[in-house]
């Protein structure tokens, strides 16, 4: 067809008939391109509406009539390159955050051209912490890292990101120069952090049956006494209900790694000695309030086969007792304390 449409063409398409070979005036004006850069995309857009005839564009292409001299552009960023403040690099924008001229694509010693992040250790000595480095300026960047227990490397990157993985916690010292100019160097500072180890202090007040928990290391807590799961978020401390007899409480936070707190509490009068019949090992909860206790085993002849002084430690009242020695047979546990004597019938097997 050859169809060519031209803006000082005299015909229109609509006053001729297929297969319109030669030049046309185009329907809409296309003056309107003048003065504007021709770097783009360009789409033709055809629309058949007969329904009776088939065809299909082979190809087409536009001409451009250009006044002037034609000015180097090497970035293809629509700014040429005697205005362009980074001509080799394409940076519409021509953003340029210090007003130095230069852009700061091209500008190594742009105030924010290099920035850090870091990355603090999931758990305690897991060594998995990261100091990450970005530039916003194209250079060839040369990176030296000193860290705690000896740590000293250096590394190299070009554009965006340099990761430096598999840290542990310390502090780290970082410069960075670049390789063609060496009166640049920028220094900093990262501190790499590990979660602090789950610190428990608990105090049981057994008039009005409560427990106070003071908490460290974390900001959230999952609390269980009884069986009774509490999560608290943000606090430091927290009161918590109590039974008469043994009440079983765990602390945990959301990583295993800081560890946990268990603690068994007995509030009760009288003692109990568990399990019975006994094969090896034997616990006693000591009832009362006394904080030292003393403890006896007779056969069923009234031999003496143990006896022992015991230490209790605040509301820590459980006693361990190895009868892995005795025979089997019937035996009677004796608790002397300043505020009561008790007798305990077990069996041993």
């Amino acid at each position: 067809m050859n169809t060519v449409f031209d803006q000082e063409a005299t015909s229109l398409t609509e006053d001729s008939s297929a297969p319109f070979t030669g030049s046309f005036l185009p329907t809409e004006d296309l003056s309107v391109f003048n003065g504007q850069s021709s770097l783009g995309i360009w789409r033709l857009k055809v629309e058949d509406i007969g329904p009776q005839d088939t065809g299909r564009i082979i190809l087409f292409n536009i001409d451009f009539c250009l006044n002037g001299a034609i000015l180097e552009n090497d970035d293809l960023d629509l700014i040429p390159n005697v205005t362009d403040n980074c001509p080799l690099i394409a940076n519409q924008d021509q953003a340029d955050a210090d007003a130095d001229g230069r852009g700061d694509l091209c500008d190594v010693d742009t105030f924010n051209n290099v920035t850090l992040s870091k990355i603090d250790e999931t758990c305690i000595s897991r060594n998995n912490g990261a100091i990450q480095i970005s530039a916003t300026a194209f250079a060839d960047y040369i990176v030296q890292v000193i860290g705690p227990n000896g740590f000293s490397n250096g590394y190299a990157f070009t554009t965006n990101t340099l990761n430096i993985p598999n840290l542990e916690s310390g502090d780290y010292l970082i410069c960075i120069g670049v390789a063609d100019d060496p009166s640049f160097e920028r220094c900093f500072t990262a501190s790499i952090e590990e979660p602090e180890p789950l610190q428990v202090t608990s105090f049981v007040n057994e008039i009005d049956l409560s427990l106070s928990l003071s908490l460290k290391g974390a900001s959230r807590y999952n609390i269980t006494i009884n069986d009774q799961e509490t999560k608290i978020q943000s606090r430091s401390q927290i009161n918590l209900p109590l039974r008469k007899g043994l009440n079983t409480i765990e602390v945990t936070t959301g990583l295993s790694c800081q560890g946990s707190f268990k603690k068994e509490i007995y509030i009760a009068a009288d003692s109990v000695l568990y399990p019975n019949p006994v094969q090896e090992q034997a616990y006693v909860l000591i009832g009362g309030t006394a904080s030292t206790i003393q403890y006896m085993i007779y056969d069923i002849q009234a031999n003496i086969l143990l006896d022992k002084k015991v230490q209790l430690e605040g509301s820590d009242r459980k006693v361990p007792i190895n009868m892995s020695l005795l025979p089997s047979g019937n035996y009677l546990l004796k608790i002397h304390s300043a505020q009561n004597e008790e007798t305990i019938k077990f069996i041993k097997q």
